[in-house]
């Protein structure tokens, strides 16, 4: 079995031909064709099943298709490796939630003349649902997320921010002296000027108090919601960390509370590289 006989079969499988896997990998189609036979008289099975013209993955096809697919994604992250002992950097890639990113990013990375040696840092922002599962496959060496008590499992958890869901308002809102709101009296103050970061925390409890119907729209985009608020009377339910960041916002907290705790996470059994313990290690000197 070689890697290009496994470049030949998922070439195929995205493609459902032999005609156009050959044509995107700039070979011929007899080429394809005695790779993909190889690997099945090797094996001694069928890989596709071959219908009319067309090629349909055996049950077995479908398991060699996992399993190649894991193996030519590790061969693409020690290309990379190497590359990066070539060049002598280490490459570390993290990502922060996009609902505090634009604020924490400046917090934990701004400092003049913060660097840290041969070491190239990527940021990228994501949901913490599919942060959490880039953490899993390797693409992230860590992430920022919302915690929750699942990730144990399969996670090494660090606590960075003690942070609730608040209700956001103008500073001028009559909500913006209370200590605290529920989610009933919120449909009463904003029947058709509610928005919400998007998040999966609070839908059961927002449909049962029937702030579904008042909700204008949901993103991730918190500074969009806020520019919005300030021209218009409304309401985003968002993080306190994050209204503690806005200008001329004040952050309500929700009775009960709910409390939105943001950490660090760590696939469990992963070896950092020297670069990325040198990142981790800077994030958690800023817990807030």
């Amino acid at each position: 079995m070689r890697l290009t006989q496994l470049e030949y079969f998922q070439a195929v499988c995205r493609t459902g031909n032999v005609t156009k896997a050959a044509e995107a990998l700039y070979v011929s189609q007899p080429t394809i064709t005695v790779g993909i036979q190889e690997l099945e008289q090797e094996f001694n099975l069928n890989l596709f099943s071959r219908q009319k013209k067309k090629l349909f993955l055996t049950k077995e096809g479908q398991i060699f298709l996992e399993y190649s697919t894991a193996i030519l994604k590790d061969v693409k992250k020690l290309s990379e490796q190497m590359e990066q002992c070539r060049s002598k950097n280490s490459l570390v890639r993290i990502s922060v939630p996009l609902v505090i990113g634009v604020f924490l990013v400046p917090e934990l990375f701004g400092e003049p003349n913060l660097s840290f040696p041969n070491t190239l840092l990527s940021i990228d922002e994501f949901s913490s649902a599919v942060a959490a599962k880039m953490v899993l496959s390797g693409d992230f060496d860590f992430s920022i997320v919302m915690l929750r008590d699942e990730m144990d499992e399969y996670f090494k958890t660090f606590p960075l921010i003690d942070s609730e869901v608040v209700c956001c308002v103008r500073e001028k809102h009559p909500l913006a002296k209370r200590s605290s709101v529920t989610l009933d009296e919120l449909n009463s103050f904003f029947p058709s000027q509610f928005y919400q970061v998007r998040t999966t925390l609070l839908a059961s409890e927002m449909s049962d108090a029937g702030l579904d119907s008042s909700i204008m729209f949901r993103t991730n985009q918190v500074m969009t919601l806020a520019n919005e608020m300030q021209n218009h009377d409304s309401c985003i339910l968002s993080t306190k960390y994050s209204a503690d960041h806005l200008d001329g916002i004040v952050g309500v907290p929700l009775d009960p509370p709910r409390p939105y705790p943001i950490g660090v996470i760590v696939k469990k059994g992963a070896v950092l590289s020297a670069g990325a313990s040198m990142v981790l290690e800077h994030v958690l000197e800023h817990r807030f």
